[in-house]
C-alpha cells in the first residue's frame, strides 16, 4: 500500500509521540496532529475535521492510559474508548489503532491493535502494512 495515511496521535508520552512521528513520517505518512489528554483532543478535533475532510486515509493512534486534562495523571480506568468515540464522531472514516505497552493490556476499542513493546515493526511500517480494508 502506498504511504499516504494522515495520522492523529492520542498519547500523553511525549517521548513516544516524538518517536512515532519520526517513524510515521519516515514511511511517507502525514501527521495531522497530536493530543495528550481528552481536553486537548476535544480542543483540536474540530479543526482537524475541517482541514482533513477530503482525505481518503485517516488513521488514529489511541493510547488508553492518558489523562482527562493536561497536567493530570493518566486515568487508571483508561480513556481510549472515549477518545475513539470522539475521533469517530468528528472524523467518521478514521481507522483507529489501540496502542498498548503491556502484554496484559486488554482494551475494548480500536479497529486494530498495536503493542509497541512486542510488535516487530515500528508504528510507521505497521500503518503502511495495514490492509486497504483496514485503512478507511
Amino acid at each position: 500500500m502506498p504511504p499516504n495515511a494522515h495520522v492523529i496521535i492520542f498519547d500523553d508520552s511525549k517521548a513516544y509521540v516524538e518517536t512515532a512521528i519520526g517513524t510515521i513520517e519516515g514511511e511517507g505518512h502525514t501527521i495531522i496532529g497530536s493530543a495528550g489528554s481528552i481536553k486537548d483532543l476535544e480542543k483540536n478535533l474540530p479543526q482537524w475535521a475541517i482541514e482533513f475532510t477530503d482525505v481518503d486515509s485517516i488513521v488514529a493512534l489511541i493510547d488508553n492510559q492518558a489523562p482527562w486534562k493536561d497536567d493530570e495523571e493518566p486515568d487508571p480506568k483508561g480513556v481510549g474508548e472515549v477518545a475513539e468515540r470522539m475521533i469517530k464522531n468528528a472524523i467518521g472514516q478514521a481507522t483507529t489503532i489501540a496502542t498498548t505497552s503491556k502484554d496484559s493490556d486488554q482494551v475494548g476499542y480500536g479497529d486494530v491493535r498495536y503493542n509497541r513493546i512486542t510488535e516487530r515493526v515500528n508504528i510507521g511500517k505497521f500503518i503502511t502494512d495495514l490492509p486497504v480494508a483496514s485503512r478507511k
